[in-house]
């Protein structure tokens, strides 16, 4: 016979703003704010966002972000957002300027939508963006974050391909993997944002969506 001996660990308190404890991160952030802040020199006033994307995803991710600084309420299933703002959640302020975006023009946009072959759709938009986080991560005082917002339509061309390559066999890539990968060169913190959410198409509860950003 074996003889199994069980202990309970309750779950531990998390530190956050003005020494308050919380077990659960959304509830801390919400109540006090992140650890880092007030005083820490380590905690931004401001996070410099740049967007790239088309004119229309541009001007709808930076929509959809102001909005959600706000806060986004929830309900019993998902607790609400406490937004992004210097009063309240993340106690910072998201600031915005063209200087830190990249625009797809719609003649690129077209030349990878009529791309017929997968894989060379997909390595076309990977260069792009490569060329495109290369330029803003050299600007004399470039964004903290970029959000990389692209069309549904060409996210669905390229968000995957299948080929066969010589001394490998089969290759699978994958879009946002490869997108991580060519920021990570650069430097570039990123997130990509999709239109279905930031034209208020999104699926999931929109306090949940906030969180998840």
């Amino acid at each position: 016979a074996i003889d199994i001996r069980v202990n309970y660990l309750p779950e531990p308190l998390l530190r956050f703003a003005e020494e308050g404890l919380h077990d659960d991160p959304k509830g801390g952030i919400a109540r006090y704010g992140p650890r880092s802040s007030p005083d820490s020199p380590r905690h931004p006033s401001v996070v410099r966002v740049g967007v790239m994307g088309t004119a229309s995803t541009i001007s709808a991710a930076r929509g959809w972000m102001l909005n959600a600084a706000n806060g986004v309420s929830g309900n019993a299933a998902h607790p609400s957002f406490p937004g992004y703002r210097a009063d309240r959640g993340f106690l910072s302020e998201l600031r915005f300027d063209e200087t830190w975006d990249e625009l797809i023009t719609q003649s690129e946009l077209r030349g990878l939508i009529e791309t017929r072959r997968s894989r060379e759709r997909f390595e076309q938009l990977v260069q792009l963006l490569d060329q495109k986080l290369r330029i803003t991560s050299q600007r004399d005082q470039p964004p903290d974050y970029i959000v990389i917002a692209l069309p549904d339509e060409l996210v669905r061309k390229c968000r995957v391909t299948n080929y066969k390559q010589k001394g490998l066999g089969e290759v699978h890539r994958d879009l946002r993997r490869a997108i991580k990968a060519v920021a990570m060169k650069h430097g570039c913190p990123t997130q990509l944002l999709s239109e279905s959410v930031s034209s208020g198409r999104g699926d999931d509860n929109p306090a949940k969506i906030a969180w998840n950003y």
